[in-house]
């Protein structure tokens, strides 16, 4: 039998997430604790600051032209856990004999087709272990719905109910439950962790008063005895790094307390914040559609926390933006998940190695912003170098990426529009409102800065987008905030944050050698050109970064500098994505590029030895990670004449005709060549190499450069997307094969023993890093290994002719 995708039966030690070829946990990899206190009581269902509750359907039908408003307990949903694509709203029946039935308030829940994964939980889903608490407003101290689910300690004894217990619901809650975080803090399990948080967000349901003191009080307990969150011990399964894990408490709500508040043996809401706070705990406070004076209540309570004054919040672009200024705040310090990357290649008569490392940090200029690091170490053999006298080159002297950006007012930053490279100007006409996706109805975010203190914030200001004149404004604010002008809130912080994105290293090749004579005269012109030591990195504003690593010679371009930015190219996915930036955290582009020069293609027609020279070329390719569902190819043979070769996504496919000049777009649906529509957030590092197959103009054969990548981490909603490895031409993005459920001929074997294992089946999102034998200049592929999300390593045999058959 040909086995073409099998999964292998291994030793348990190979069977591994993707996560674990990840670095070792440092001291900023660990993650630090969220526990969010949600309000749920009765007013959530308010609207806005209206004491009026939202005019829904009361059938299970989305009524045609019906303007649906959101409550606030909506909004509060809305952003943490993600768009509600189709959005309309339902009122519904409390039920009889649910702890909330008769509650004079309507049951109102919001009503979707999906979720886009953009909510403040999934911009940190990796870097933040959240947990989650809603109110329990009930008196009775019973830990089922008689009591509210109860936790924590009880309170005092009450004539008519006996022993209280107010705060928040317990682990066995159906709606809202209590959820703490494992003490595990590989990915997979921050990742269902949070995923558990979002569903019973989703869940709660608006319900009687506001025990925050209460709350707080349940917090404190939690912290100090939870069995997750308590220091391990040879005797107990709690969390190895408690010494040194920051766990703190976040709290939303929209109005004063008015259970247990200094009351039945509870300290006031003051006195509970303040409590967290001298055991190690910041309790961070958001008020949202706060009444007439709360305002003072919600800022003591913060100020009592550690955190000096709560944020105040309106609508949901200022609910974003106060999160994620929280959240930021919650992850301090600088942080890396990158590589140290290192070239001896530096054009230097004393630097004898560059070495980068890159990273990032919450933005020191601007409230909810995000800012890179890349710092490159000179060795070089000199007396004052550190380590020199070891025999060996060391470490001299550090520039930063940043510092150089930084200073450089002129950038050349372009974005892709069907395929071909447009410059990111405002007086570029092409750039329509319409092309990034400004809305034309309701408010769009002023991105005009309030600035105190040399710091930028959000200044909450809406603006009106039937209004043409104010889409204009704002897309031309939102150019100058991707460029950083000053004035700008990100004020000259140029340098996006680098989180997962290791960079690509680009050279002149003149320490690899193969037995090609097209490859040595491909080398020779290379060298010829002075082709730069260079850099390329995403960052989280969208953009693929090309930096000049080795020092300028005579023959670069005039205004060439060391460490310069030569350009920035975002995909047309990150297009329409830009706008979320305005007021929220969020990674549009995340994903490692991988680069390899290597021949397009190699068939039996003839060629002269420079038309073989021509087909060897420089190929960058960057999935997107948590920043989209694609990739895009970049052609960087001469870099400082970058261009797009394709782009992909699970929507469309773009290419380059090189023969023409021109770009074509095609969509999912219009041929299996072009059907990218499985793929969900592409997190794993592609692989590139050579493949001998059948020509898809004739019955010859070629061999054909290819890039080889799994479909990541799957969307809400599609159940095959994510489930499926793919195989695309590096030339053109065209879809060699795609190894997936259900495809003819069959391509999926299995036969595993392994508990609620389906034959014949991918059971789980691929999202690792696949190898490949072989990816050496001068040979060819003919099977990978890579690894999904359920720690299951499969082989992929690409060793026939016909795709068909691999």
């Amino acid at each position: 039998m040909t086995q073409r995708l099998q999964r292998l039966a291994l030793l348990v030690m190979l069977m591994v997430p993707a996560s674990s070829f990840a670095a070792p946990v440092g001291f900023y990899d660990i993650k630090p604790v969220v526990l969010i206190i949600l309000d749920t009581s009765g007013s959530m269902s308010y609207v806005a600051k209206e004491l009026t509750t939202p005019a829904c359907t009361l059938s299970d039908k989305k009524v045609a032209g019906q303007t649906y408003p959101y409550s606030r307990d909506m909004i509060a949903k809305e952003v943490l856990t993600g768009t509600f694509n189709d959005f309309w709203c339902r009122q519904r029946l409390r039920p009889a004999g649910r702890y909330d039935a008769g509650y004079p308030i309507p049951w109102f829940t919001p009503e979707y087709s999906s979720q886009t994964q953009d909510g403040i939980i999934d911009s940190h889903k990796e870097r933040i272990k959240f947990g989650l608490m809603t109110f329990d407003s009930i008196m009775s101290a019973g830990v089922d719905a008689s009591g509210g689910w109860s936790t924590g300690l009880n309170a005092a004894s009450h004539a008519n109910v006996g022993l209280i217990n107010l705060g928040v619901q317990n682990e066995s809650a159906p709606y809202g439950r209590l959820y703490v975080p494992a003490s595990a803090d590989d990915f997979p399990a921050i990742q269902a962790g949070n995923a558990i948080v979002q569903e019973h967000i989703l869940k709660a349901i608006p319900f009687g008063g506001t025990p925050i003191s209460p709350a707080l009080s349940d917090a404190f307990f939690l912290l100090k005895k939870h069995k997750h969150l308590i220091k391990k011990t040879t005797t107990n399964d709690g969390d190895p790094y408690a010494n040194c894990r920051a766990r703190d408490v976040l709290l939303i709500t929209d109005g004063r307390p008015t259970l247990g508040e200094g009351n039945y043996n509870y300290k006031s809401s003051v006195k509970s914040a303040e409590s967290l706070f001298k055991s190690g705990h910041k309790v961070f406070v958001v008020g949202f559609n706060l009444a007439t004076g709360v305002s003072s209540i919600v800022n003591e309570i913060a100020e009592a926390g550690g955190t000096t004054a709560a944020h105040i919040a309106s609508t949901a672009a200022q609910l974003s933006a106060a999160l994620s200024n929280i959240l930021g705040k919650a992850t301090p310090g600088i942080h890396s998940r990158t590589r140290t990357v290192a070239t001896n290649i530096t054009y230097s008569s004393t630097d004898l190695q560059y070495q980068l490392n890159t990273g990032y940090s919450s933005a020191f200029k601007s409230d909810i912003d995000i800012a890179g690091y890349g710092e490159v170490t000179a060795y070089r053999c000199t007396k004052e170098c550190k380590d020199v006298d070891s025999g060996g080159a060391g470490a001299c002297e550090i520039t930063t990426i940043q510092s150089r950006l930084n200073s450089n007012d002129n950038r050349s930053l372009y974005i892709t529009v069907d395929g071909g490279l447009q410059k990111l100007a405002k007086d570029n006409t092409a750039l329509t409102p319409d092309l990034f996706g400004i809305p034309k109805t309701g408010t769009i975010p002023d991105l005009k800065p309030n600035v105190d203190g040399g710091i930028s914030y959000t200044s909450g200001v809406t603006l009106n987008a039937a209004d043409e004149s104010n889409r204009f404004t704002f897309k031309n604010d939102l150019i100058d905030f991707l460029h950083a002008k000053k004035n700008s809130r990100r004020n000259k912080e140029r340098l996006g944050g680098i989180w997962h994105s290791t960079p690509a290293l680009q050279t002149n090749l003149s320490n690899v050698d193969i037995a090609s004579t097209s490859y040595k005269q491909y080398q020779a012109r290379l060298k010829a050109s002075n082709r730069p030591t260079m850099a390329y990195f995403t960052t989280h504003e969208g953009f693929v970064h090309a930096i000049h690593l080795s020092q300028p010679v005579a023959s670069s371009p005039s205004g060439t500098t060391w460490l310069k930015e030569l350009w920035a190219i975002a995909p047309q996915n990150a297009l329409t994505r830009f706008q979320r930036l305005a007021s929220k955290t969020e990674y549009l582009m995340d994903g490692r590029p991988i680069l390899k020069d290597i021949r397009l293609r190699k068939n039996s027609a003839a060629l002269t030895l420079d038309q073989e020279t021509d087909l060897w070329r420089s190929v960058l390719v960057v999935p997107f990670r948590q920043g989209g569902r694609g990739l895009f190819a970049i052609d960087v043979t001469d870099p400082f004449n970058p261009f797009v070769r394709w782009e992909i996504d699970n929507k469309r496919h773009c290419w380059l005709d090189e023969g023409t000049g021109s770009t074509t777009c095609k969509s999912f649906d219009s041929e299996e060549k072009h059907d990218y529509r499985n793929l969900g957030y592409t997190h794993g590092t592609p692989k590139i190499g050579m493949v001998f197959i059948k020509s898809t103009s004739s019955l010859n054969t070629e061999e054909v450069a290819a890039v080889f990548f799994p479909c990541g981490d799957g969307a809400e909603g599609e159940a095959q997307s994510g489930k499926c490895f793919m195989v695309a031409r590096l030339d053109t993005g065209e879809k060699i094969k795609e190894f997936k459920n259900g495809s003819v001929p069959q391509s999926i074997f299995d036969k595993s023993t392994a508990e609620g294992n389906v034959d014949d089946t991918l059971d789980f999102d691929i999202v690792g890093n696949p190898a490949a034998y072989n990816t050496f200049l001068g040979t060819l592929v003919t099977r990978l290994f890579v690894g999904d999300e359920g720690g299951q390593l499969w082989r992929i045999d690409v060793s026939s002719p016909d795709p068909a058959k691999w």
